[in-house]
């Protein structure tokens, strides 16, 4: 999606094909689907509740669902980051023989695999 002249458009058209499909999305991407196209019995579920007021008032605001959309891509790329690092820096531990001692052992449930 990253690639794309426009990944909040690309967005939408997978979504639309999960929905049409009736497939499910990965985290985040399905809550994200949920906010910004909604089948009629989640957006019904949206409308109630707690969430309703804030939910009708971006419902039909584009801004909106575009500055979600890039919102949870930008941390999706820093999660994903940070897990790669933590990951190295766990393999480097483990290859130098310091595991379990310091601050982090025990914490830091890295795979270890060199794969």
């Amino acid at each position: 999606m990253r690639e794309a002249s426009d990944p909040y458009e690309k967005f939408k058209e997978i979504a639309k094909a999960a929905v049409a499909k009736n497939e499910k999305l990965a985290e985040p991407w399905k809550s994200l689907r949920v906010l910004i196209l909604p089948t009629s019995s989640e957006e019904k579920k949206l409308m109630s509740g707690r969430g309703a007021g804030l939910y009708s008032k971006y419902r039909g605001d584009e801004n909106y669902g575009r500055a979600l959309f890039y919102a949870a891509l930008a941390l999706e790329e820093a999660f994903g980051v940070y897990r790669t690092a933590l990951r190295e820096y766990g393999q480097r531990r483990w290859r130098r023989g310091r595991w379990g001692r310091g601050r982090l052992s025990g914490w830091c449930t890295c795979s270890t695999s060199d794969g």
